[in-house]
């Protein structure tokens, strides 16, 4: 394993270590959406495509081992509940399940009547936020297979959207192509009322993400800004440029210092929360494919879906090894 947690000293040092998984050859393959468990034990992908794969790995030194494949037609979202235990994917067709990271057999499932690339995922603890183009946001315990609650209906479309990390906070963001603002929306998950809202100056809210902490929320919006909100006062402490491709998935450091930005196309790049600084970035040759970039949840890593359908794992090597 790399010895060194990630920083903003030695970020621009970043190398890939190694790469695991299967080459994909599929026809419209359009990337992968990963995913840590909390203890960073397991790592999950779900290739994006008509005709994708779930899979996930048990996380070892030198040679991770899969523990399951499902056919996946047309998956778009992957993710953990707390313990690792199950894992939750989520289909263009609104089809919403629960897996048992052990077995692979499938333990919960949800029919949604919502269909669209621009569903959107969260998981906090036992709890899924799910939000759809048409407006709806709810709540879904996976562990259960039981709806919790609607959340206040907004009427507008929504496309991403984000849990708190003590799960009390839902966030989601707008998507309205040719109209201002953007907007993001909060909610109470315990009671399901709608909190005030935040408007940007651009025409939809791309990607968001909190900070382990859950002090800060970073958003990205389609003017290729990437804003940090403090959460308890809602108030934006900094604006950093995105990526001139656009932002599709948002990552932070375990302590906050470094932000992953997944690109729109084929790249990830790495930034500094302090001022915005690009510390590092990588493209590959696939420029069709929009993939997750995560740190691990030690901060030792950063995992990425390559264009080939293969996880790169970047990182700090020790001094004394040499990185094929």
């Amino acid at each position: 394993m790399p010895s060194f947690t990630l920083t903003s000293d030695n970020a621009s040092r970043l190398m890939r270590l190694r790469q695991f998984g299967p080459r994909l050859t599929v026809p419209g393959f359009r990337g992968q959406s990963l995913a840590f468990d909390a203890q960073g034990r397991h790592l999950a992908s779900m290739g994006r495509g008509a005709e994708g794969t779930l899979q996930w790995w048990e996380l070892r030194d030198d040679s991770p081992r899969v523990l399951a494949h499902q056919v996946m037609q047309r998956g778009t979202h992957a993710g953990f509940l707390a313990g690792g235990d199950l894992l939750v994917s989520l289909t263009l067709q609104g089809a919403l399940q629960s897996w048992s990271t052990v077995d692979g057999t499938l333990r919960h499932e949800l029919r949604l009547n919502a269909i669209g690339l621009e569903l959107g995922m969260a998981l906090q603890g036992d709890l899924v936020l799910v939000t759809s183009p048409q407006g709806h946001a709810f709540l879904w315990n996976a562990r259960r297979g039981a709806r919790v609650r609607e959340l206040e209906n907004t009427s507008k479309p929504l496309q991403c959207c984000a849990l708190s990390p003590d799960g009390r906070l839902a966030v989601a963001g707008t998507r309205e192509p040719g109209s201002l603002p953007g907007v993001l929306r909060f909610w109470e998950t315990t009671t399901g009322a709608a909190l005030p809202t935040l408007d940007f100056d651009a025409h939809s809210v791309k990607a968001m993400a909190f900070e382990p902490s859950g002090q800060r929320l970073a958003v990205a919006t389609s003017e290729n800004q990437i804003h940090l909100i403090e959460v308890a006062t809602r108030k934006r402490l900094r604006t950093l440029e995105g990526p001139s491709v656009g932002t599709h998935e948002l990552s932070f450091s375990p302590d906050g210092s470094l932000l992953a930005v997944a690109c729109a196309m084929a790249a990830f790049v790495v930034l500094r929360t302090e001022d915005g600084k690009k510390l590092f970035s990588h493209w590959d040759n696939n420029d069709m494919q929009a993939s997750s970039a995560l740190f691990s949840p030690d901060g030792r890593t950063l995992v990425w879906g390559q264009g080939d359908g293969t996880v790169g794992v970047w990182g700090m090597a020790p001094a004394h090894s040499v990185t094929p």
